[in-house]
């Protein structure tokens, strides 16, 4: 009885595979698949090649109907991804998929050699390819780590771990296919992996994280649902292509120096419930936006369709917006989960005998007669400064090139506001555009406005 016969009498495969000659048919996957061909098995009649744990080097070219299956305990449907799952079966090397029909792979991981762990053309035959991963891992250090050129296919990629450790990406999509990746880590071990690229096909990414972004151009469409994208010293979305990015209930993060979201002129973003976090303007361009309840924690500057943000729709432009919310940074923090924390402007207040300059967000109970308190130099849009008068008079003057308003009446520049009995009080509020500080509910008494 052969070997290949005894391990099929146990129900596991004809196809066994292992380094070691005397635990399994074949010491070779190239050659277990390339048997199972021989065999008559296809898509009409499909075979399992198992491999037992153990590095295999050598390049893999995949067969219509030929499972690549590691030998460990895994369910192909695992509903919640632990890396524990990957079993430690090996192939270094690239694995080519490039046949016509129907193909699993589960439980390997997939090494790149000096190059891409995975590559995906188009299909020898008339058929699509259709490739289901489950459980699996991919790495790849001086390429992207999956190529995907094919134009007649679907990948469904589950559970699966792909890493990068040089300056590529995960994934580079020219191929007009369909590519799926659910329940996924993308890790980037050396912190230097750069987007994703997709300049054609499809690609969705959902319930998954991303360590960086993705860069859409060409005639590619990306939809991400429910995931995870981080940015490596570029845009975590850059849009370019004349197709759409669909963003639902996402968080994009960048902690470079970037802005999280770029929109190029022509092309257009779908953002629903997502949070945009990250340390410079959110999101920039001059293409179409639409979103619908999004919240971000820093400041968007640039614009979009010539809408500067937070502006809601405008006559003229294709801008959609509802239910936009805005955290600044000097209001909130938030930390590397994406909770967001208040830290509030609290205002803080002192007893002043004397005159001096007062800070931003500070309260003044003026106790000395004839006390000039002078505005602060340097205010940013929303600061406040509140004044409560226990003397009578006290001086409010803004500072250099500032004016303060009451109503419709507005001081000169460095002008001054003089309160005419004890216990009036004021409070402003400053603007940025016109450096002036408003008086807003809160003030009482009669000032003499100069």
């Amino acid at each position: 009885m052969t070997r290949a016969n005894a391990d099929n009498l146990f129900g596991i495969s004809s196809y066994i595979v292992d380094p070691l000659a005397s635990k399994g048919s074949y010491t070779s996957v190239q050659t277990a698949i390339n048997q199972a061909v021989a065999d008559g098995h296809d898509n009409s009649n499909p075979a399992q090649v198992v491999l037992n744990p153990g590095l295999y080097i050598e390049d893999v070219t995949m067969a219509p109907g030929i499972d690549l299956v590691g030998f460990c305990d895994v369910s192909f449907n695992a509903p919640i991804f632990d890396p524990s799952l990957v079993a430690p079966v090996r192939v270094m090397g690239l694995l080519t998929v490039n046949y016509s029909g129907l193909a699993n792979i589960q439980g390997i991981s997939f090494l790149g050699n000096g190059g891409s762990a995975f590559l995906m053309s188009t299909p020898v035959g008339p058929i699509p390819t259709i490739l289901q991963i489950a459980n699996c891992s991919f790495y790849a250090d001086s390429a992207p780590t999956m190529s995907c050129t094919s134009t007649n296919g679907n990948v469904f990629i589950y559970n699966t771990i792909v890493q990068q450790e040089g300056a590529f990406g995960f994934v580079d999509l020219t191929g007009t296919l369909d590519f799926n990746m659910t329940n996924c880590f993308l890790q980037s071990l050396g912190k230097t992996a750069t987007n994703s690229t997709i300049s054609s096909g499809n690609f969705r990414l959902g319930y998954s994280i991303s360590d960086s972004g993705i860069t859409c151009s060409g005639t590619g469409s990306v939809e991400c649902d429910y995931s995870s994208l981080g940015g490596n010293g570029n845009f975590v979305i850059d849009q370019s292509s004349s197709n759409n990015v669909t963003l639902l209930y996402c968080t994009i993060r960048n902690n470079a120096p970037f802005s999280c979201i770029n929109i190029a002129l022509g092309s257009s973003v779908s953002s629903i419930g997502c949070f945009v976090n990250g340390t410079s303007p959110q999101i920039v361009g001059t293409g179409t936006l639409n979103y619908d309840h999004l919240f971000e924690t820093d400041a968007i500057s640039g614009t979009v369709n010539a809408v500067t943000f937070p502006v809601l729709p405008v006559s003229g432009t294709t801008l959609q917006a509802r239910g936009h919310a805005y955290f600044d940074p000097l209001d909130f923090t938030v930390d590397s989960d994406g909770q967001v924390h208040s830290i509030g402007r609290d205002v803080r207040w002192n007893d002043q005998p004397l005159s001096i300059t007062v800070s931003s967000n500070s309260g003044s109970f003026i106790t000395g007669p004839g006390v000039t308190l002078t505005l602060p130099p340097t205010p940013t849009q929303g600061d406040v400064c509140e004044f409560v008068c226990l003397v009578n008079p006290a001086v409010v003057q803004a500072n250099a090139g500032q004016a303060i308003a009451i109503g419709s009446s507005l001081s000169g520049v460095m002008g001054t506001v003089t309160n005419t009995a004890v216990g009036d009080s004021l409070r402003l509020i400053f603007r940025s555009g016109n450096n002036t500080w408003y008086s807003v509910p809160g003030t009482q008494g009669n000032w003499i406005i100069v």
